[in-house]
């Protein structure tokens, strides 16, 4: 293993545990994935890892993780990682079926199936690393799987995951108009608000203010470099010289913020139109097109993000039992591993620098994205006549809206049934 961007969050801990929190977001201001300034290279020298990133996250996982420097070594914490990241990759895996076909996975699916996610190089990229993702992402498959059935844990566990990745407060919000869902919601928001009061109350203003400085810092910029597969970086990387690994750009074109954003918008409107539309999985459609949206249109997107494709080829299979969509779904869980798995695009086989690499997690999460509403579709087309759709404000308003336009005669006149 090379743990890099744990380690990131371990010399966070060290700097804080030595009292030298006001240096916990120093960075390079052109090169995001370099160190900067001497507090960090002297913690950096007491932890065996090449290459450290520079610290972004919410301050209080640094000051939790100050705790974990008490009581245990780097590489006990490396350890204790890499086991959590195989329980959550189960976790995962488990949640995603049990989401979309709401039922327990069979053992001998489960096996299979944990096997075969373990295998792809996006997985295996972030435990190399060191990466939280599969905690991340399997916090929020369990999250929304659960949230009917746990709501408290299901909400708390998204609480948690929004405090350290701010993109799931969207599957929150997309929860608070189910009302099956609606108390995961309240939950999950209360958790978020408990953990951000935390968060002024405990850690020093400075640091705060400087965090949040930081992140308005990234967010006006775009990071450009082949590391880095989002939209915005490959657009800008025609115009701007990537110096770096990753190159913080301030001046860039303006498409760069424009066109993923407009995509965006247009996908969330084809996403809740199918979600309405589809009464069987409506809200499986719409909160997993929301994560997705959330991850393919950001400023960011790293390879081991593409775990997140899990619930994408859960929920194709799922939809594959209609007389529409019996073969797609399947040339879709092809096409994914192809896109992850083909030497010129993975991490593995690959480098950053080989031609094509940028392409290959962008391409893999837009295309999940617009294969999931396509069949979502054609299985509504096929299904719709023999299921019941889930209670839902926004949309059973407009189903009320339609179905009188329906009763009205062209004249207005009210129809009637013979």
């Amino acid at each position: 293993m090379q743990p890099d961007d744990w380690a990131s969050l371990w010399i966070g801990g060290m700097l804080v545990e030595g009292g030298q929190g006001a240096h916990l977001y120093d960075h390079h201001p052109e090169d995001f994935s370099a160190m900067s300034g001497q507090p960090w290279l002297d913690a950096a020298a007491q932890v065996p890892s090449p290459f450290p990133h520079p610290f972004v996250q919410n301050p209080l996982v640094a000051y939790a993780i100050a705790l974990l420097t008490k009581v245990m070594s780097f590489e006990a914490s490396v350890t204790w990682l890499l086991f959590l990241s195989g329980f959550c990759l189960v976790v995962l895996v488990a949640s995603a079926y049990n989401l979309w076909f709401r039922s327990t996975m069979p053992w001998g699916i489960a096996a299979v199936a944990v096997a075969a996610v373990s295998t792809l190089p996006t997985t295996i990229n972030s435990l190399w690393l060191g990466q939280t993702t599969p905690l991340i992402v399997a916090g929020v498959a369990y999250g929304i799987a659960a949230s009917r059935s746990r709501p408290w844990l299901a909400g708390i566990l998204l609480g948690i995951v929004a405090m350290v990745k701010l993109t799931p407060i969207a599957l929150i919000v997309v929860m608070a108009f189910f009302a099956s869902r609606r108390l995961t919601a309240y939950w999950g928001a209360g958790t978020a608000v408990l953990l951000g009061a935390s968060t002024w109350l405990f850690v020093d203003s400075h640091i705060v203010s400087t965090w949040l400085e930081r992140i308005s810092e990234i967010g006006s910029a775009v990071l450009v470099g082949p590391v880095n597969q989002s939209l915005a970086s490959i657009i800008a990387s025609e115009s701007v010289g990537a110096t770096y690994l990753v190159t913080v750009a301030e001046n860039y074109p303006a498409s760069a913020k424009l066109l993923p954003a407009i995509l965006a918008l247009v996908m969330t409107l084809i996403a809740v139109a199918v979600a309405w539309w589809n009464r069987k999985f409506r809200f499986e459609i719409l909160i997993v097109s929301a994560w997705g949206i959330a991850i393919a249109f950001s400023s960011i997107v790293w390879t081991h993000y593409m775990l997140s494709l899990v619930l994408f080829a859960t929920g194709f299979i799922a939809m594959s039992g209609s007389r529409l969509t019996r073969q797609w779904p399947y040339l879709g869980v092809a096409g994914l591993v192809v896109l992850l798995s083909f030497p010129v695009t993975n991490p593995i086989a690959a480098t950053p620098m080989t031609a094509g690499f940028a392409y290959s997690g962008i391409t893999a999460m837009i295309g999940a994205g617009v294969f999931l509403v396509a069949v979502g579709a054609l299985h509504a087309a096929a299904t719709n006549h023999v299921n019941r759709a889930e209670p839902m404000v926004l949309f059973d308003a407009v189903s009320r809206v339609v179905k009188r336009g329906r009763m009205r005669a062209p004249d207005g006149e009210q129809v009637t049934k013979a």
